[in-house]
């Protein structure tokens, strides 16, 4: 009986063991990947990952690369990566992957039923929102129709009261989870670095997580700092990876924005630096008095420049 590889690198250790077999039955394929031969039938379906050829009688025949296809999309769900996310990846597709059309009321449904899920401390019910949404959307639609304005309410209730920080800190957590898993999908190894983060005393990281998601689609490899990053730290940083571009977070203006700036923008130098975040245009003097660049609204709303700025010499 056929072995199924190992489960460790399984996409590159099976190569010498596939090069020049097959074509292979569905059952012996789902041994070879590690799926059970109905997930192959779904994600064939669903996603066209893959897409064998059929013989006569219907049955399906598995080449080769189908098997490291569906290795490949396997690796990238385990991960945490949702199944739609996962096929974009593989397929090489820049369109988004859907099982279908959801139409915008759908996602303001939904928006509900996670903020009324961490009203109730209802973890297990967002998870499951959050799952069924990632089958159905891009990460970026996700992100841009869900998850942004789900932020801006989560901020709301909080000011009423009408929402604990714990039911806040709860929400935004899974939020991140999802967020942090499709950026690892999406982000390019081989494109332009892109070096976000936020700026000191700043502790909310979605936002930077969404720029991130944008600058990805763009091509662009991302690596974030994360939360409250100081200017000599983002200096640090600059000075040793070299990014093409500095992408900062601000939600909450400092208390003296024009030092806090002028600082930032000493440490990025010669490399150009953008800031974005709900407090970005109420800054925005002391930010281009310091040599940034002000990004506001979603990100859909620049993201015609993003090209631009990556061009842009050190």
């Amino acid at each position: 009986m056929t072995q199924p590889p190992p489960r460790s690198g399984a996409s590159t250790d099976q190569a010498p063991l596939l090069a020049g077999a097959g074509p292979f039955r569905i059952n012996v394929a789902a041994v070879l990947c590690a799926v059970p031969a109905a997930t192959l039938r779904a994600w064939e379906r669903r996603y066209g990952v893959p897409v064998p050829r059929r013989t006569a009688s219907a049955y399906r025949l598995y080449t080769a690369e189908d098997v490291e296809l569906i290795v490949r999309m396997r690796d990238l769900v385990e991960e945490g990566v949702s199944p739609a996310e996962a096929a974009r990846v593989v397929l090489g597709s820049p369109a988004a992957v859907a099982d279908e059309h959801v139409p915008i009321d759908g996602l303001e449904l939904a928006q509900g039923r996670l903020l009324a899920a961490a009203q109730r401390w209802d973890a297990p019910a967002i998870d499951v929102e959050l799952m069924r949404l990632s089958m159905l959307v891009d990460a970026q639609t996700l992100y841009e129709r869900v998850i942004s304005p789900v932020l801006v309410e989560v901020g709301s209730r909080w000011e009423r009261g009408d929402l604990s920080i714990g039911q806040e800190h709860l929400l935004t957590e899974r939020l991140e989870l999802v967020v942090r898993a499709s950026l690892r999908a999406v982000d390019r190894a081989e494109g332009p670095l892109v070096l976000l983060a936020c700026i000191d005393a700043e502790q909310h990281v979605l936002g930077l997580l969404g720029a991130a998601l944008r600058f990805a689609a763009s091509g662009a490899h991302t690596i974030c700092l994360g939360a409250m990053t100081p200017a000599a730290a983002l200096g640090d940083a600059i000075r040793s990876m070299a990014p093409r571009l500095v992408g900062l977070s601000v939600s909450l203006a400092p208390p003296n924005a024009r030092v806090t700036f002028r600082g930032y923008g000493k440490a990025c130098g010669s490399t150009p630096w953008v800031v974005g975040g709900a407090a970005a245009e109420s800054l925005r003097s002391a930010i281009e008095d310091a040599g940034g660049i002000v990004a506001v609204g979603p990100s859909s709303a620049w993201s015609a420049q993003i090209r631009d700025w990556l061009r842009s010499p050190r």
